[in-house]
């Protein structure tokens, strides 16, 4: 068995040697006796095609890699010489030829040079099956694993005149092809902007040096991507080359005078053009649109809650903060939101405080009042305070704490005796507001009931209960951030003067507060 392997092994080889000697006997034979019968032309296609298959055996039998080269250079050789007298199926089968061997830069020039014979006839053009071809060949090199590759292969293209001159037939009738005004440099355009790889295809081709100036090729991608309403990709390119106010004026376009632009649509162009106007150093610019997208936002966040349509014109703050509160919406946290963007935008009303105000008073007695229990209507307006309230915790102008305080308290003292007197500090911690904040509201609220013992009484326990939590922890933390024991230590004094039976539990609080004053010391950051 192993004998007869090997013997069939050798003498396959030996066929296959006998079989391109006789293939080569036969065309020179052609060549030589009968040299009216085939044009040069055609001798030169011969000679051609015969190079291809040639390659082929070097690379598929002998795995000489040289030898293959070698036969590929005389194969395009070869087609220079007779390129203008293929016809489009000639073409087609030399391109597949060289992308069998793997050689698609070769498969490539082939068809830049098929589009430059054809350019210089105004009657003329190549098929479409040729222009297709170009793009499937751009597609092939887009996916191996070399990208530099595809670099050089759409250099070449952008570079090659012929490709912009060429325009493309296309076939309207079983018989019959017309000439279109698409240039054949679409197609290649085409492989990488609608490929369902662009992600990572599309920087290739923005960043290449010749799109970066002006140019044939920089002016035919533009008018491409606005022929295929490839606006992001175009805004995108745009900022790429430094056209930062070009790309803005697209944007913008975008978000203002589509008839059915969605709300999700505007928010996103007024965005981008935020970003080209960041780009370009335009801050005030900036500043608009981005004031123009919070709105949107919130508009489309109330008429989600409202289950209105998403699309229409924009609203301005104050149709927006009046269709908020109106019944049946009522949704005080969206009017908050606007008051928000208005902040945000410089654009501060005179009464900013009072509706402020106002309007968080609406929305925690919304949240009780949803609820029967008092447990239920507790746990609603926790979540409230969560979902609302954290969100300004840092942002003081819209979270009125002395009043959001002073409500739950008032809950508190009404509803929720013995254990539920902890919980307003509770929530107040798990919404991560700063301890003196809280020691400093307290403080007010403390020293504004002088007339109401009960109360004051209270917000003196609270009060002992946060300085003692607030000196444990900066005990224990690094002691490098600078703290204000001065005004701290007033405030203790002022609180023992007005408090002369909380004697006991202000001596443990000062107690810390001098530890905490000698670690300071120590440490050299009194």
């Amino acid at each position: 068995g192993f004998g007869g392997g090997g013997f069939g092994g050798v003498r396959g080889g030996s066929d296959r040697d006998m079989h391109t000697e006789m293939r080569d006997r036969l065309i020179r034979d052609l060549e030589e006796l009968c040299p009216k019968i085939l044009q040069p032309s055609e001798i030169s296609k011969m000679r051609a095609v015969k190079s291809l298959v040639y390659a082929r055996e070097a690379i598929d039998l002998y795995g000489d890699r040289s030898r293959m080269l070698m036969h590929v250079r005389e194969g395009k050789e070869m087609y220079d010489r007779v390129s203008k007298h293929l016809d489009a199926n000639d073409v087609l089968k030399m391109c597949e030829g060289f992308m069998a061997l793997d050689e698609h830069l070769s498969a490539l020039q082939v068809l830049l040079k098929r589009c430059s014979e054809k350019a210089s006839s105004e009657k003329d053009g190549i098929e479409e099956n040729e222009a297709n071809q170009l793009h499937d060949v751009v597609v092939t090199i887009s996916r191996l694993p070399d990208r530099s590759i595809l670099t050089r292969a759409l250099q070449q293209c952008l570079e090659h005149r012929g490709l912009y001159m060429c325009k493309v037939k296309k076939q309207v009738a079983a018989v019959n092809s017309v000439l279109q005004a698409q240039p054949a440099i679409d197609y290649v355009l085409k492989a990488v902007i609608a490929s369902a790889d662009y992600m990572s295809l599309w920087p290739v081709l923005r960043k290449l040096p010749l799109l970066r100036r002006q140019s044939d090729a920089q002016q035919r991608l533009v008018e491409f991507l606005k022929g295929s309403s490839e606006w992001d990709k175009l805004v995108d390119f745009y900022n790429e080359i430094g056209e930062y106010v070009r790309a803005q004026e697209i944007c913008d376009q975008q978000a203002n005078t589509k008839a059915a632009v969605s709300l999700d649509e505007r928010i996103h162009w007024f965005r981008q053009a935020a970003k080209a106007a960041s780009l370009s150093g335009r801050a005030h610019q900036q500043k608009d649109f981005d004031f123009r997208a919070d709105l949107c936002e919130v508009q489309n966040r109330l008429q989600r809650t409202d289950e209105t349509q998403t699309h229409g014109p924009i609203m301005s703050p104050q149709e927006l903060f009046n269709f908020a509160i109106t019944p049946p919406h009522e949704c005080w946290e969206v009017a908050l939101e606007v008051m928000e963007v208005l902040h945000a935008a410089g654009i501060v009303q005179p009464d900013h405080t009072a509706v402020v105000g106002r309007l968080w008073r609406l929305l925690l007695d919304k949240a009780w009042d949803s609820k029967v229990h008092v447990d239920d209507k507790w746990a609603c307006v926790e979540h409230t305070l969560m979902d609302v309230g954290r969100r300004y915790v840092d942002k003081p102008d819209l979270l009125p704490l002395n009043e959001v305080v002073e409500w739950l308290e008032k809950q508190v003292s009404e509803n929720l005796q013995g254990p539920g007197e902890e919980r307003v500090v509770q929530i107040l911690r798990e919404m991560e507001v700063e301890m003196l904040k809280l020691i400093r509201v307290y403080t007010q609220l403390h020293d504004g009931a002088l007339r109401h013992k009960t109360r004051q009484d209270k917000y003196f326990k609270t009060l002992i209960g946060l300085y003692q939590i607030y000196f444990d922890e900066k005990i224990q933390s690094d002691g490098n951030v600078p703290l204000p024991l001065a005004a701290l230590e007033t405030d203790l004094n002022r609180l023992e003067i007005r408090n002369p039976n909380g004697a006991d539990d202000l001596k443990k609080v000062r107690a810390k507060f001098l530890l905490l004053r000698d670690q300071r010391r120590q440490n050299g950051f009194l």
